[in-house]
């Protein structure tokens, strides 16, 4: 039996390593690039052999992880197109995902299997924890068990048996780099999945980008964002995975005993090694060269106070990019914290990147364009962010606002303008608003959700948890406000500016 494997550029940095280079490295075990390539290519001929075939549509529902890093290699070499959902949005809103993707595959931790196998702790699971994982029952396509073993009632296909070595022959063919590879799914409701559609060649534009902000002393990367842990492993940086339900102390202990050199986190993180520092009167881990901000906004305040916690050769690096076009522009933290001006200051647009300001709002066209949203539309030459600015004199990007007022909570943007019609329709509910405020404490985005109606806050929290009217659960608001909502204009329009003042007031 003959096998047929795609081959793309994407992997040509990986495979021009040593094949002893330690290249990944999650919870004390290693990785070398070897075995990451000769693993992915044994799962790639084992899924063919247990019916996989061309263009299969695959979700993945595995935490950022080796089984993650391999089976998106191994995907990439079977012409597929792979869909990341993430497991927390909520049973409804995960199927609503799932109903537009039509997947034929799903690779899904074994946690989320067992919770769909044994009712009756999934029910406690479910009532008792704050953000339960979900994972849809229904049989819709064929399942790779990754994860523990745990005691399940179905024999599901298991990653690791489908890692073992099979001797067969190989027949490489070269991808087409231009189709759909990766759909990364952002927030929404029941009735709007937006789907993210990038291909091999768009990602790999994003690989070349963020290869130019790097520096020599970039030797060794750690992050639990999974776009850049693919991305440092790529490009051959030795890569740790930093798990997000460890402990603080546990998180430096980390990057001490690893020597880390690089970091890529969004804010709100930063924000927790900071209050180890004070606490324990230190400076961050001396090992540290380089930290990347990325995936919220960046304020000067803050970076003034993480500052006085790394050397002065550390560099900072603030990233400003969304899912569309994951690398946009940089700018160096130390300028961005001497920032006096209006707005957000974000850098210079990374070489390959166009920026056109119209009707104030920031456009862009890149390399690493995404090709438009999955089953919805393709994607124009320029992309409309969102967001409102300016190019200043200097040529830096100055953002003002944003247009549809996205709120960027952790590392997720979230649009009120995607769940506030929803919540409308709730019965008790006459009008809603949602507004993202910020707090300097934890240096993140707050959701406060304002509502004018009779509803009791008891029922409307239960409403949002469940049924045709709920929301993601990575959109679920901070606070729960009942008020007037305040309005302006000849409209009568809801004045979410005075809202804010409102709300800052109390």
């Amino acid at each position: 039996m003959k096998c047929n494997l795609f081959q793309s550029d994407l992997l040509d940095n990986l495979k021009s390593l040593d094949k002893e280079k330690i290249i990944f490295v999650e919870k004390g075990k290693s990785y070398t690039v070897g075995t990451l390539l000769d693993k992915s290519e044994k799962l790639a001929i084992n899924l063919i052999k247990n019916g996989f075939g061309n263009h299969e549509r695959v979700v993945l529902a595995i935490a950022p992880s080796y089984e993650l890093i391999v089976s998106v290699f191994a995907l990439m070499q079977l012409n597929s197109v792979i869909a990341l959902i993430d497991p927390e949005m909520g049973k409804e809103n995960y199927q609503s995902k799932i109903d537009q993707f039509q997947p034929t595959w799903a690779f899904v931790d074994s946690r989320l299997l067992f919770l769909n196998e044994h009712p009756i702790i999934k029910h406690l699971y479910q009532k008792y924890n704050k953000n339960p994982l979900s994972f849809p029952t229904n049989n819709f396509c064929k399942i790779v068990k990754t994860g523990m073993n745990l005691p399940l009632y179905r024999q599901y296909l298991t990653l690791n048996k489908l890692l073992d070595e099979k001797n067969i022959e190989i027949n490489f063919i070269t991808a087409n780099v231009n189709e759909p590879f990766m759909i990364t799914y952002t927030s929404g409701t029941l009735s709007e999945p937006k789907g993210v559609v990038h291909s091999i060649k768009t990602i790999s534009e994003s690989i070349f980008s963020l290869r130019s902000l790097l520096k020599s002393e970039d030797t060794k990367l750690a992050s639990h964002l999974p776009h850049f842990i693919l991305l440092g492993v790529i490009l051959g940086i030795e890569t740790y995975l930093i798990p997000q339900n460890i402990s603080t102390n546990a998180k430096v202990e980390l990057i001490k005993n690893n020597e880390i050199t690089t970091l890529f986190a969004p804010p709100v993180e930063y924000q927790e090694l900071v209050q180890y520092c004070i606490e324990n009167q230190t400076k961050l881990p001396n090992s540290l060269r380089h930290l990347f901000f990325g995936s919220a906004p960046v304020y000067p305040k803050f970076l003034q106070k993480i500052i006085g916690f790394v050397e002065d050769n550390v560099l900072l690096t603030c990233l400003y990019g969304m899912t569309e076009n994951l690398l946009v522009c940089a700018i160096d933290g130390r300028e961005k914290a001497t920032y006096t001006g209006e707005g957000d200051i974000v850098g210079k647009p990374l070489k390959d990147v166009s920026i056109r300001i119209v009707d104030d709002e920031i456009e862009l066209s890149s390399p690493q364009l995404f090709l438009g949203y999955f089953s919805l539309s393709k994607s124009d030459a320029f992309h409309n962010t969102g967001d409102l600015g300016k190019i200043n004199s200097d040529g830096n990007i100055i953002l003002l606002g944003r247009k549809k007022d996205m709120i960027i909570r952790r590392n997720t943007n979230i649009y009120p303008g995607l769940y506030e019609p929803t919540i409308a329709k709730i019965n008790g509910v006459d009008e809603v608003a949602m507004v993202g405020i910020y707090d300097e404490i934890i240096n993140d985005e707050k959701v406060i959700l304002v509502v004018d109606g009779s509803i009791s806050k008891s029922k409307l929290i239960s409403e949002l948890k469940s049924g045709i009217y709920s929301i993601d659960n990575e959109a679920f608001p901070d606070e729960i406000i009942f008020m007037k909502i305040p309005k302006s204009g000849r409209q009568n329009k809801t004045d979410k500016k005075l809202l804010r003042n409102l709300l800052y007031e109390n």
